[in-house]
């Protein structure tokens, strides 16, 4: 199955930090549709850098992740979010400063 989407994510360490992240300076992201007939998400993630933050959004469409009121999750080490979901509906994990940490999980169901 390809949801489609788009990420900002270019670079990755699997040794020290264990993540992915956009270039310096830069923040990066990935953001998809959630998948039809599924009705809630649940996901869970961490930053392993020592500064800056993950945040989660989840939105009824891919423009609406730009609010900060889309904000279902953000933290500086390690965060979750869970809820129930609508058919077109996005989401987005993005890292400001930080890693995201190569154990994110993303989990749909009904």
């Amino acid at each position: 199955m390809s949801l489609g989407g788009s990420t900002s994510l270019t670079d990755h360490d699997s040794s020290t930090y264990n993540g992915v992240w956009a270039a310096s300076g830069t923040e990066g992201w990935i953001r998809f549709p959630l998948p039809s007939g599924f009705s809630s998400y649940s996901v869970s993630y961490e930053n392993t850098f020592s500064s800056g933050e993950v945040i989660v959004r989840v939105a009824s469409s891919e423009a609406g992740l730009a609010g900060d009121s889309e904000i279902v999750s953000r933290s500086t080490t390690t965060g979750s979010a869970s809820d129930a979901y609508t058919a077109g509906s996005w989401i987005e994990i993005r890292e400001t400063s930080g890693i995201i940490g190569l154990g994110l999980t993303i989990t749909v169901s009904n």
